[in-house]
């Protein structure tokens, strides 16, 4: 383990700078994180994944035995490897294979889920067609939007 000096006071460098060989604000650090005569930084592998789309949010979630990951009120037939999520209403997918589907009170997403990536043609398409309608189909097919319901919805089953 490598020693990496005194942080705290006394160095002028808070722990959270430490970390980032002082480079962060020595203000900003101060009043987030408290000061310490002695700090030790651990390299961690913690398999962390940025969701940023619907096909991650597919990849990092429990899936069912044909590889489907459903959350609401969904029924599966003869499907695989799809992610469905139902906010608002049944959704019932027959005889379909690695999809996303998003049913929300407003919108429904329905794309392959190697085109999720696209999704910002399509809220463009919109909004060429009805601006009205952009921020209700951009909040449908924005899993930030709904990441955190569908992490706490996964968690708590």
């Amino acid at each position: 383990m490598e020693k990496l000096g005194s942080v705290g006071a006394a160095s002028g460098v808070a722990p959270a700078d430490a970390a980032a060989g002082g480079a962060a604000s020595k203000a900003g650090a101060a009043a987030t994180a408290p000061t310490a005569v002695r700090a030790v930084v651990i390299p961690l592998e913690a398999g962390w994944s940025d969701i940023g789309g619907w096909a991650a949010l597919w990849a990092v979630s429990g899936k069912d035995d044909t590889g489907n990951v459903a959350q609401g009120n969904v029924i599966l037939e003869d499907t695989r490897g799809s992610l469905v999520h139902a906010a608002s209403r049944l959704v019932t997918v027959l005889g379909a294979d690695d999809l996303v589907v998003v049913e929300t009170a407003d919108a429904v997403l329905v794309a392959g889920r190697d085109k999720t990536s696209d999704l910002k043609k399509l809220v463009a398409c919109v909004r060429d067609q009805d601006e009205s309608l952009t921020s209700s189909i951009a909040g449908s097919i924005d899993p930030g939007a709904s990441t955190n319901r569908w992490i706490a919805a996964s968690v708590s089953r």
